[in-house]
């Protein structure tokens, strides 16, 4: 997983303008993946 990550972030580096969105784009799936899974925790924890 992380190296593919790598590998995707040194591909797209070739092109700093396609950088910039596929990083932008990286970062808010994972904000949205962080986000969804504090929130299953909290929901799960506000329910034991």
């Amino acid at each position: 997983m992380v190296l593919q990550l790598h590998n995707w972030i040194r591909l797209t580096s070739l092109v700093p303008s396609v950088q910039r969105t596929g990083q932008a784009a990286g970062l808010t799936l994972i904000l949205k993946m962080q986000i969804t899974n504090l929130s299953t925790v909290d929901y799960s924890n506000s329910h034991l």
